[in-house]
């Protein structure tokens, strides 16, 4: 069978139109779906069920188009041979030390069903891998290059103008067909409790759950446009995917994800570097599209409620942060000895003991501090102006003490001469330190990525040679860290379920070596593209496609410094890795 000039057969249309479902179709979907907690897995959510809209079904789907896809491969490769290169070893090794992992874990229902929430089980990472494979293989000729990136771009129209409608206050999944669509008739309550409270502050997060994840897509697609835009050749193509680079821009800007827009800065230096020359020529077109994105960023920010361009362009830094802290001394630390427990903020250190069912207060000097109660309700205020800000309230018959500071609560629990505090759903930990590395003083920064990095590089030592497996990093990290979150994230009652880094969750879920595959296989791609298209004929295809995907494959990874891997986005990613890996060996034999 001749494939080089386009001719499709039915296996390999079928193969084609699989893939074009998983890259367009599947991050469109939104469905409700109770998730039943397994007992092993209740003291993290307190609840036997989880209310999941935007990974399950994702999930699902995903696990039935790949097994289908991987039978009508075996077909395919059987009549066609598999294309020999070296890019399969690291994705091998990945997939091997995935299983190994998987197998060693002792959370069997997140191995194979993922985390709720989540849904990156074994078999999800594993289709990641196949799909390169998959792609590599079968997008090999300009028409299936045309047909799947036209499927990719309509799907990316489709969530820019959904999300820009969730922007603009307009969300479809609160009208009456969009509820039908996304629940039945007995779930469709959850829609409008879920919708409204995600719509107080307008960032777009479209079926992807979490604005940080448009980010990411956003991060990949418009570096993606960007490359075809640059190397159009007629009028009509200029408006095409100008127009679509500039949906998605906006889209990415909606979403106010600081680490889309470093993805997508990354991105469009990769773009820059590989076609300086051709932008030489193309100077115009850059120069008007460049203009255009200025004037979106400005009227989003003109008329969004919160300060887009701030949020994005100048976040707030560790000074910024330590000078809003001298207006409300801010939490430093909280101890605990026996019966005598320590809160210390940026100007004082207050020490509270429980004795005979009655709070007493004293300074870091040990003196006494009187206080007053409401009588109407209970609140304990300290009567030194020095603690203004703490509140206290008891329940003497639980040996429970709420305490108030700058506005959120904290509960502790004094039991067996022991205070602990209560923690995500309603657990209690003993107050205690746990082991962390970096970004001391820092830990804030981009909205607690700063702590929850710093408590995840010592996990590090665990998963030196096999990770925790596939989706595991929620039930390792040291969710007993109460002290930390409250301190630092203002909050002990979180769960925290993800790294916030691409690399950080591959090294603790499939191990360190699976990441350094991983990387070399990044780097090695990346490195390739440059040097291929960096001098190459663009009036071509495949230096225009294969340019293209190197610079989302760079925003997409230049993202994962701050964003995780997700079912939402990370089927796009590896299949356009896989499609990139493709163009760049049928060049590269070209040549």
């Amino acid at each position: 069978m001749n494939f080089e000039n386009g001719e499709l057969n039915g296996i390999k249309k079928t193969n084609v139109f699989i893939i074009i479902f998983i890259m367009a179709l599947l991050p469109l979907i939104v469905r409700v779906y109770l998730v039943t907690i397994p007992h092993s897995l209740r003291v993290f959510w307190g609840s036997f069920i989880y209310i999941d809209f935007f990974s399950f079904y994702k999930m699902v789907w995903l696990l039935v188009m790949s097994s289908i896809l991987f039978f009508g491969f075996l077909i395919y490769i059987f009549r066609n041979k598999l294309i020999k290169t070296g890019y399969y070893i690291p994705l091998y090794i990945f997939s091997l030390f995935a299983v190994l992992s998987a197998v060693l874990s002792e959370y069997s229902f997140v191995i194979w069903y993922g985390l709720p929430i989540r849904h990156e089980s074994l078999l999800v990472l594993l289709a990641y891998i196949f799909l390169v494979i998959a792609a590599i293989n079968l997008i090999e000729d300009r028409k299936t290059n045309k047909i799947v990136m036209g499927a990719l771009f309509i799907s990316s129209t489709v969530l820019a103008v959904h999300g820009l409608m969730q922007f603009f206050g307009f969300d479809f999944f609160l009208t009456d067909i969009g509820r039908r669509l996304i629940a039945s008739e007995e779930l469709k309550s959850f829609v409008n409790e879920f919708y409204l409270r995600h719509s107080e502050k307008r960032a777009i997060y479209s079926t992807m759950y979490n604005p940080n994840y448009v980010g990411s897509y956003g991060a990949m697609l418009v570096p993606l446009v960007l490359g075809f835009y640059i190397n159009s050749r007629k009028l009509k193509k200029y408006l095409i995917y100008g127009t679509l680079s500039v949906l998605l821009f906006a889209f990415l800007v909606g979403s106010q994800s600081r680490a889309g827009m470093v993805g997508f800065m990354a991105g469009l230096f990769v773009l820059v570097l590989i076609m300086r020359r051709r932008l030489l020529k193309k100077w115009l077109p850059a120069l008007i599209i460049l203009v255009v994105f200025a004037l979106v960023l400005t009227g989003m920010d003109v008329y969004s409620v919160d300060d887009v361009i701030g949020e994005i362009v100048s976040p707030t830094t560790e000074p910024d942060l330590i000078e809003e802290e001298l207006e409300r001394p801010p939490l430093r630390d909280i101890r605990a000895e026996g019966s005598r427990l320590t809160i210390e903020t940026a100007v004082s250190e207050l020490n509270l003991s429980y004795e005979d069912g009655l709070l007493r207060f004293s300074d870091e000097e040990g003196e006494r501090i009187s206080y007053s109660v409401d009588r109407l309700r209970g609140n304990i205020y300290l009567d030194d102006d020095k603690y203004r800000g703490h509140s206290f309230l008891l329940n003497p018959d639980v040996s429970r003490i709420e305490w108030n500071y700058d506005g959120r609560e904290t509960v502790f629990k004094y039991q067996d001469g022991e205070f602990y505090m209560e923690g995500m759903r309603g657990n209690h930990y003993e107050i205690e330190h746990v082991p962390s590395w970096g970004f001391s003083g820092y830990e804030r920064l981009g909205s607690g990525r700063g702590y929850i990095w710093s408590r995840s590089i010592p996990m590090l030592r665990d998963t030196l040679i096999l990770g925790y497996g596939p989706d595991a990093y929620a039930l390792y990290f040291p969710q007993e860290d109460v002290v930390g979150k409250r301190v630092h994230i203002n909050t002990a009652r979180i769960m925290v379920d993800k790294p916030h880094n691409l690399y950080l969750q591959k090294a603790l879920n499939t191990g360190l070596p699976s990441l350094l595959v991983l990387l070399a296989l990044w780097g090695y791609y990346l490195l390739q593209s440059v040097r291929l298209y960096g001098d190459a004929d663009f009036s071509r295809w495949r230096p225009v496609v294969g340019a293209a995907i190197a610079a989302a494959v760079a925003g997409y990874l230049a993202a994962g410094f701050f964003n995780d891997s997700v079912v939402s986005v990370a089927p796009v990613f590896w299949t356009l890795l896989g499609i990139g890996i493709g163009v760049n060996i049928r060049y590269k034999r070209s040549r």
